[in-house]
């Protein structure tokens, strides 16, 4: 089992690395939805959810791949140290 601290940073990394992609959906997505979540909120919500979850999917995906196919430590604890030069 991999450690708390590791997967603290893993989730830390992917929630930051999610938050400018996130803003650019709210930017260009939600605003199609103005009308329905005036009209059909629950419906307006479904669909708004499933965008956002594909969303995650496609990120965590793209960071997980980039991992492991070029073998590529991109912890932030790691990047961290690495840019202040303490790298192991």
């Amino acid at each position: 089992m991999k450690s708390k601290k590791y997967m603290l940073s893993k989730a830390g990394f992917s929630s930051g690395s999610g938050w400018p992609i996130a803003f650019a959906a709210n930017l260009t997505i939600l605003p199609f939805f103005v009308t329905m979540l005036q009209e059909q909120l629950l419906l307006a919500s479904l669909l708004i959810g499933v965008v956002f979850g594909l969303i995650s999917v496609v990120r965590l995906f793209a960071i997980d791949y980039v991992e492991d196919r070029y073998g590529l430590n991109i912890r932030p604890d790691h990047l961290l140290r690495k840019l202040l030069g303490k790298t192991k």
